[in-house]
């Protein structure tokens, strides 16, 4: 760094670069001890003083430069307030005085208005330029025109403009009273008998030049203008309440001034504003529901009939016709002819359906506007269809296509949604469901037979009214969630809905199969182990109609871990018993659907209705009978007195065993039960079959399991069997019981062998294959021979271990 020998600084270009340059007081600190000696020289201490009082010097030029500068920032401050605030009073001052120019201005306005005055004006401009009586009637018959121009008389305002801008577009025309001929409902002045025979005429062009006269026709050459907007108001008083009359005299003034009136756009621009206005009003409201839309929807339909109502009007112009005939009967003015109003009115015709999609639009948007407002996925069914049917009015009157593709869209989204909804509805009512027994209203069957169209969906078997009778929530739940589908189905894709009621009902039948088909009424799971009806429920979700014949056919020969208590054992019952009614309360309802679910071709409904709903759901009660009523038999002393007892004897007894005495003893025991609950003939006679199939099924087992018989102990089989029918007949007085399969099973001992291995082929799909190989092992009366036994256990399969 370069230095003065006195080591000072005297102005601001003599300041080092350094402190200019360096970015922190650090860095130029370091920056100036870099370049002294080092510490242990004899010059450093000089050196450092030096730089000491460079620096001084530098700091004391840079403050006073700063100061400087800063008096002078604040010198020109002072004055720019100076400046701004005698501009601030110039522009008050100014302000003033264009308010009083103004006030001046609308006094004078307000004084020249009267048509007096500027009749006076006009006659003193007339003596200025000095010309003759012609002139003074022209200005006369000229105000006439302009009062009859600014009158409220739309179509002679019209009619009569068109005849003086006729006379006034012919400069060469001299002026003379025929010129007046064409004009309608005016009282012109007489003209002046001294001028009329004067050799050099006065010409139009000639007056038009007078100043008085020309201004007289600067008003007058305003009037299309001015039309226009007293129109465009009456335009818009008609589109509130529309007047034949009125509206007839809109359109025959703008045909004599205008070749395309503009009044299919004006009224178009005027519904539209008004769409506009009346949506802005309910979505400032903050109301988002579907009535408030509705409403919004029936003031878009009011409008577009007002529109429409103007449409009609033009199918018959003869109103028009007649109101411009009594004008101008003749044709009299130029280019005012019938081909030329008729080609007028076409096109206004024309510009009203041109402009009608612009209405469309307008309407379209602000509904689809409203409806993304509208959280579809928290409507329930019937609010949804309400949405539906209100939304396909609408585009029957308006053809929107965005609403129609909203509503394809929607719907399916909706309806994916509500699928997954119905099933975890129905399985939600029946997991919580009491099994309590509940009485089946009026009023919640006529609900379940309203939908909210015309159209005749149910027709009930007049042999199965429910009412009197007693059914479980759950199964009222389920009628209403296939009631909301069946409502749905109208307005929505009907073959899905349908194939939603299918599995809704599918999923009912699984749960109440599964509810008490397990050891007890709710389903439980414990050491990971899974009970056949979580088994069944899952078969359900692949093939719902052959696993039901499955489960059905299966449910009797179904085993207790454990002998229910008696007080347990009838509550159970009582349980199943309300649960088999919800099953016949769903029945009913699906045999009232039945026509109008056919009405689609579908090759699963025909099988759901001729399989489960006709037969399967019959044998429902049965079914899961057989499964409750053994808790009211002793089961396991029932199979061990049938398995312990010999059937090896060498005489026929006329007593029956010890087993047909305990299973009278438990008949008797469920009979009492199902006395005490004072049951329907129909219900205690499905409870007792569903008890005789299960008795049979344990007899088939215990006689399939017995290792040692000859033929007489066949034979006091058949007999203990036939006893144990004969008291169970005497005890329920059903007489159809059907043992066949019991017997069957018996009397093949006593097959030869070709009829046994004929009747072997098909026992396989009645019997179990350990109680087929059983009977075989205890050897048939026909005396076996190792081969012919050993064939015939080829043909049975080996049962499972």
């Amino acid at each position: 760094m370069e230095q003065k020998s006195d080591n000072e600084i005297n102005t601001l270009e003599e300041v080092p670069r350094i402190f200019f340059d360096s970015s922190t007081p650090d860095d130029c600190v370091l920056s100036i001890l870099s370049g002294l000696p080092p510490v242990f020289d004899e010059k450093f201490g000089e050196a450092l003083d030096k730089q000491i009082k460079i620096a001084e010097s530098s700091i004391g030029i840079v403050s006073e430069e700063l100061t400087k500068h800063v008096y002078a920032s604040q010198d020109s401050i002072f004055d720019a307030t100076s400046r701004f605030l005698k501009l601030q009073e110039q522009v008050e001052n100014s302000t003033r005085y264009i308010s009083s120019i103004r006030s001046e201005i609308t006094s004078v306005r307000e004084n020249t208005l009267d048509p007096m005055i500027n009749v006076y004006t006009h006659i003193r401009n007339l003596k200025r330029y000095n010309k003759n009586s012609k002139v003074v009637h022209f200005t006369k018959c000229l105000l006439l025109i302009d009062e009859i121009l600014h009158s409220r008389q739309f179509i002679t305002a019209s009619y009569n403009y068109e005849c003086i801008k006729n006379i006034l577009n012919q400069d060469d025309l001299s002026y003379s009273p025929e010129i007046y001929d064409k004009f309608y409902a005016i009282g012109f002045p007489d003209f002046p008998t001294d001028v009329c025979g004067e050799s050099d005429p006065l010409k139009i062009g000639e007056l038009k030049k007078i100043g008085c006269i020309s201004e007289i026709l600067e008003s007058i050459q305003q009037f299309p203008s001015n039309l226009e907007t007293i129109l465009t108001k009456e335009l818009q008083e008609l589109s509130e309440t529309f007047d034949e009359q009125k509206y007839s005299e809109v359109i025959a003034s703008y045909l004599f001034i205008s070749e395309s009136p503009p009044i299919a756009k004006m009224l178009v621009n005027i519904y539209t504003k008004l769409l506009h206005d009346r949506a802005y009003a309910y979505f400032e409201a903050s109301s988002n529901d579907i009535d408030t839309l509705f409403r919004f929807m029936d003031t878009n339909c009011a409008l577009l009939k007002k529109f429409q109502t103007f449409i009609q009007f033009h199918s018959d112009n003869s109103q028009i016709t007649d109101i411009i005939d009594k004008i101008n009967p003749d044709y009299i003015i130029p280019k005012i002819d019938g081909e030329r109003f008729d080609n007028i009115l076409s096109s206004i015709l024309t510009g009203f359906h041109d402009n009608f999609n612009h209405f469309y639009s307008a309407a379209e948007s602000s509904v689809l506007q409203f409806l993304s407002r509208i959280n579809c996925k928290s409507l329930d069914a019937l609010s949804f269809i309400k949405l539906v049917r209100g939304l396909k009015e609408f585009t029957s009157i308006l053809t929107c296509e965005g609403i129609q593709d909203w509503l394809q869209i929607t719907s399916s989204e909706y309806l994916q949604r509500y699928t997954s909804a119905c099933i975890m509805s129905t399985r939600q009512a029946i997991a919580s469901d009491s099994w309590a027994p509940v009485p089946i209203e009026s009023d919640f069957l006529q609900h379940v037979q309203t939908v909210p169209c015309d159209e005749q969906i149910f027709e009930f078997p007049t042999d199965e009214e429910p009412t009197k009778r007693y059914t479980c929530s759950s199964a009222m739940q389920c009628v209403r969630i296939i009631h909301s589908l069946v409502c749905l189905s109208v307005e929505l894709n009907k073959e899905s809905c349908i194939s939603l009621i299918i599995n809704v009902s599918s999923t009912y039948v699984a749960g109440i199969i599964n509810t008490f088909c397990s050891p007890y009424p709710l389903l439980t799971v414990s050491d990971g182990s899974v009970s056949f009806s979580q088994k069944l429920t899952r078969s359900f979700q692949n093939s719902f109609v052959e696993n039901l014949k499955t489960t059905l056919r299966l449910i009797g020969h179904l085993s207790l871990t454990e002998q229910r208590p008696v007080e347990s054992a009838e509550s159970h019952l009582m349980q199943m018993i309300v649960g088999t009614e919800g099953l016949k309360l769903l029945s009913w309802y699906l045999k009232g659907i039945k026509n109008y679910l056919n009405t689609i071709e579908n090759e699963k409904v025909t099988k759901f209705y001729d399989i489960t709903v006709f037969q399967l759901l019959k044998q429902c009660r049965p079914n899961i009978s057989a499964f409750c009523a053994r808790n009211f038999m002793n089961i396991k002393q029932l199979k061990y007195q049938i398995i312990a007892a010999d059937w090896n004897v060498q005489e026929i007894t006329i007593e029956y065993h010890g087993f047909v005495s305990i299973l009278k003893k438990s008949l008797e025991n469920l009979s009492k039960t199902l006395l005490s609950f004072q049951l329907p003939r129909d219900v205690s006679d499905d409870i007792w079959r569903g008890t005789w199939m299960r008795i049979c099924n344990v007899l088939i087992h215990a006689f399939g399991s017995v290792r040692v018989c000859n033929s007489n102990g066949r034979s006091l089989m058949i007999g203990d069997t036939r006893a144990a029918a004969t008291i169970f007949t005497n005890m329920t007085k059903l007489t159809d019981i059907d043992y066949v399969d019991v017997l069957d099973y018996i009397n093949a001992f006593f097959f030869n062998l070709t009829e046994f291995s004929s009747w072997l082929e098909k026992a396989s799909l009645r019997y179990k294959s350990s109680y087929l190989v059983n009977l075989i092992r205890t050897g048939l009366s026909c005396k076996l021979s190792s081969k012919d036994m050993r064939d015939l256990l080829s043909k049975v399969e080996t049962p499972p271990k």
